[in-house]
């Protein structure tokens, strides 16, 4: 997941909270800044965990065109442009 282990533990706690059966929609903001591809994209750690799978589906993604690109081919030529910081601390 983008997010990493702090989107995954929002989502696992959102979903106990009974907050991803449809009454609220998660934007990961950060998705907004840049091309991402969402087609044949296999998320392993949702393959593993039922539970982060069905919180998952409350996520709502909005992106603009990806052009076919892998995610790490559509990050870095982000990076590159200068349209999004290269590195971030973890609290950014």
């Amino acid at each position: 997941l983008i997010g990493g282990e702090t989107q995954m533990h929002l989502l696992e706690c959102a979903h106990d909270l009974k907050m991803t059966d449809g009454t609220y929609v998660f934007v990961p903001y950060d998705a907004l800044l840049y091309s991402l591809p969402y087609k044949h994209t296999p998320y392993q750690v949702l393959r593993n965990n039922p539970k982060l799978r069905e919180a998952y589906d409350a996520v709502l993604t909005i992106t603009v065109e990806s052009q076919e690109k892998t995610f790490y081919q559509a990050f870095t030529e982000a990076a590159v442009r200068g349209e999004i910081p290269e590195k971030l601390e973890f609290d950014q």
